[in-house]
């Protein structure tokens, strides 16, 4: 019995373990409030460590250890220390992390001679699937991992994690290719390199502090209105609602570079061009919104004229793919900070210039 187990700024208490060795094999039932399952351990080859629990939380503490001496994370290519593990298989049916619910986790690990791979690594919960697969070279001193993070519910996700009333609904993709210098630990924004996609279909952006909500403000484009009147109706002010968002970002040293991020919504289509600095929390964006008026010049048409002459102006305008929508579009510059963002109007673009009047 151990009444309290502390390490990694984490603990677990009142722990019972029950455990039997045969043959060098070790297997151990261990309970308590904030663990229930199995662990085994395996001495051939390098180990094994096999581990099945029905729950597993663990509770924050605060480190009691003596600070180590700053290390800098901006040499490339610095040498790691000698790093040995045994293979690692964990599963846990429900995991709680410092009072959070995560949902289930799968872990498998194990070690080449050069490398630390990240066999398989998978976190699933009702709002969605984080899945991760990489490498840690050791004598190259860097790590390589692959994400995939399948949003079912984009709006319970940010909830869960600290986002509240940030996004309604929404469902879709972010994937990332991404590298970083050092160990899986080291992993800091602005050494951070990569591709990042990403993929979201009907959802809601509302109300969101910049301030907390960081880099989801400036997706979310509300700060449009608090430095402008838009030359149509103020769609982004009250939450703007969003059939697709798509879009891809390269990534050298924690800064992000997009040319095709386009976001489609009934009130207008937006499509985004420029940087954005995670590590300084700045952007240097273009941003062109396209009002969507075809179907209500359609619905004046019908109640001005007649429902004929209403349903001919609509069905025309939408066999010729919603003409009257690609007519005008408004240009803005936004830059500064993600808190406190300065936008400024460039002016109105016509479909067949690309320069602004």
């Amino acid at each position: 019995s151990v009444q309290k187990v502390v390490g990694y700024g984490s603990s677990i208490s009142g722990l019972n373990i029950h455990a039997r060795n045969r043959n060098g094999n070790i297997t151990a039932q261990l309970n308590s409030k904030d663990v229930n399952g199995e662990a085994s351990w395996l001495p051939a080859g390098r180990g094994k460590l096999v581990a099945r629990f029905k729950n597993a939380a663990l509770d924050e503490v605060k480190s009691i250890e003596t600070p180590r001496p700053p290390v800098s994370r901006d040499v490339p290519n610095k040498k790691a220390a000698p790093v040995t593990i045994p293979v690692i298989d964990v599963a846990i049916d429900q995991f709680t992390y410092h009072g959070k619910p995560l949902g289930r986790v799968e872990l498998h690990a194990s070690q080449t001679e050069k490398e630390i791979l990240l066999d398989h690594f998978r976190l699933s919960s009702p709002e969605g699937v984080l899945a991760v697969n990489g490498k840690w070279d050791i004598s190259a001193a860097q790590t390589h991992a692959v994400v995939k993070l399948q949003l079912n519910d984009v709006g319970g996700m940010l909830a869960h994690n600290g986002f509240p009333n940030s996004v309604k609904n929404g469902s879709g993709t972010l994937e990332g290719d991404l590298v970083w210098p050092g160990g899986p630990d080291d992993l800091m924004l602005r050494n951070l390199d990569g591709q990042l996609n990403l993929k979201l279909a009907k959802g809601q952006f509302l109300q969101l502090d910049p301030g907390a909500g960081k880099l989801l403000s400036v997706l979310s484009l509300q700060s449009l209105p608090k430095r402008i009147t838009l030359d149509f109706t103020d769609v982004f002010s009250k939450g703007f609602e969003f059939d697709s968002i798509v879009g891809a970002a390269q990534v050298r040293k924690g800064v992000l570079s997009t040319n095709d991020l386009k976001i489609k919504g009934s009130a207008a289509e937006v499509s985004l061009n420029g940087q954005v600095d995670l590590n300084r929390e700045t952007q240097t964006l273009r941003v062109r919104v396209s009002p969507t008026i075809g179907d209500s010049v359609s619905l004046l048409a019908l109640a001005a004229v007649s429902p004929v002459v209403g349903a001919g102006v609509f069905l025309a305008n939408k066999i010729l793919r919603d003409p009257l929508d690609k007519l005008v579009s408004f240009e803005y510059n936004v830059t500064g900070s993600w808190a406190d963002p300065l936008v400024e109007k460039v002016g109105k673009v016509k479909a067949s210039s690309s320069n602004a009047e």
